[in-house]
């Protein structure tokens, strides 16, 4: 998948260049081509293409041996889901240990960068980074008993009041993380598998397609 959307994005990218230099080199495929076409042709389907190539690119599940040697386990924990969703989207995540040695993680994350996306991509663009921090967590850490993650996004009320909620959260359990066949293609992964898995605990009705 990375690869074919790899390979999309970078000719969107000279199709889109091509057109604002020489726009009569699609005239066998475009009627009366000006810039403004070509650029709406290309730009925007080069935009999409953009942010699908970051929704799928090769996620970072491992950390290096250095810093696994330095970190206790529950830093690890911290600082890969952080590499997962990113230092600025990321709001809080809080690791607790039960009595039975067992791991309990809640995250918090900000979807609020992808105000300007299309409601398909922006819902897209939360399971990834959800799927993405599952993945991370119980692939790498099997004492982890429980996982909930919830994603933030600005709403506005009935009046108008604006105010950044939960707009969709999502719980994983051990017992389900351990059937998983982590061999599995990394799309399959993140596309099937997790949202197969995950318990759905709410989502706000803008998020249901």
């Amino acid at each position: 998948m990375h690869q074919i959307l790899t390979i999309v994005t970078l000719a969107l990218l000279l199709a889109f260049i091509a057109g604002l230099k020489k726009p009569e080199i699609f005239s066998k495929w475009i009627k009366d081509p000006t810039r403004k076409k070509t650029s709406l042709l290309f730009g925007i389907p080069f935009i999409i293409s953009l942010a699908l190539f970051g929704a799928f690119s090769p996620p970072k599940y491992e950390l290096s041996k250095e810093e696994i040697a330095s970190l206790s386990e529950e830093e690890q924990i911290k600082l890969i889901v952080k590499k997962q969703i990113g230092e600025n989207a990321l709001k809080k995540i809080d690791i607790t240990r039960a009595a039975d040695g067992l791991l309990g993680i809640e995250i918090e994350f900000d979807a609020k960068g992808t105000l300007d996306y299309p409601k398909k991509l922006r819902i897209d663009w939360i399971k990834t980074k959800m799927a993405e921090s599952y993945i991370s967590i119980y692939k790498n850490y099997k004492n982890v008993g429980e996982c909930k993650i919830g994603a933030f996004f600005p709403m506005k009320d009935n009046y108008g009041n604006g105010a950044e909620i939960e707009v969709y959260i999502t719980y994983l359990a051990k017992e389900e993380a351990d059937k998983v066949n982590w061999n599995a293609e990394e799309w399959d992964l993140k596309a099937n598998i997790m949202p197969r898995i995950w318990m759905n605990i709410a989502i706000h009705p803008e998020f249901r397609l």
